[in-house]
């Protein structure tokens, strides 16, 4: 299959090959618009026994914005997690269906949202380190692992889990909300010095020149 968010330059640094991608930002810089708008560009691209799978860790408000994309689910696996373990839990249901099913892209959203509150604890911690490790190996098998961070304006780091995510990821992305439907997206691992605009529309993201 081709991944596509439906930006050529950005297709070329991001979906050349399998990788781990983290895209962080504030409540309402556009982090979920940006993973279903990538699964709008994606998914006529499967064949018909590749799928993608989309964890969300905050409910089931993306339902209606999928809807609003048109986006066919024929091949694409929805599921919400309560906590880090059931985030566990659905990735490994992928591994045990292996045999009827072809992954080829994990989405989750977002990867950090229980670790804030359960990494206080030592099997908070334990969780997430075996959720990296295991999605690590759906990488090496050729799936991209797509995620967004929550970003705590209150938090010491950039982000809950920065410490583990930033040294996990091949590619991290910022994006930045300047106006009521203008974003800003950037790439800071590794660090590409190009800014790359678009506005959240009624049907996606609208990507400027």
């Amino acid at each position: 299959m081709k991944f596509s968010i439906c930006n050529d330059n950005l297709d070329k640094l991001l979906f050349s090959e399998p990788k781990k991608i983290v895209i962080y930002g504030e409540a309402a810089t556009g982090k979920t618009n940006i993973l279903l708008n990538t699964i709008k560009c994606s998914y006529t691209s499967l064949t018909q026994h590749e799928t993608l799978f989309f964890i969300s860790t905050e409910g089931s408000s993306f339902v209606t914005r999928m809807y609003l994309l048109d986006i066919d689910s024929r091949n694409v696996f929805f599921s919400i997690a309560i906590d880090q373990q059931h985030i566990l839990s659905n990735v490994l249901e992928i591994v045990k269906n292996l045999d009827l099913l072809k992954p080829v892209c994990i989405i989750i959203d977002s990867i950090n949202y229980h670790y804030r509150i359960e990494s206080l604890t030592p099997i908070g911690i334990k969780l997430f380190t075996e959720l990296l490790s295991l999605l690590d190996t759906f990488n090496e098998n050729g799936v991209f692992i797509i995620s967004s961070a929550q970003v705590r304006a209150s938090e010491d780091e950039v982000f809950p889990g920065y410490v583990y995510l930033h040294y996990w990821a091949d590619i991290v992305i910022e994006l930045e909300r300047i106006s009521t439907s203008r974003r800003v997206l950037r790439i800071v691992k590794p660090k590409i010095d190009r800014l790359f605009q678009f506005d959240v529309v009624a049907n996606g993201v609208k990507w400027l020149t």
